[in-house]
């Protein structure tokens, strides 16, 4: 590698698994948040999740 100038970094594909998922829903009172991947939030359950979608104005 190092005769022909390689980087180790070059051989390496990239890497595996989920891209980094935008915000979708935001708890105001405590500033978490939630992507809507994986296992919902205690703060979601038995709340309508409209009430917690994120807008673009929330995050900027």
């Amino acid at each position: 590698m190092h005769e022909y100038g390689i980087k180790p970094s070059e051989l390496v594909g990239r890497k595996r698994g989920r891209s980094l998922a935008p915000v979708r829903y935001l708890h105001l009172e405590s500033g978490q948040t939630w992507t809507g991947r994986g296992r919902r939030p205690q703060w979601f359950a038995g709340n309508d999740s409209r009430a917690f979608l994120v807008t673009r104005r929330e995050l900027l």
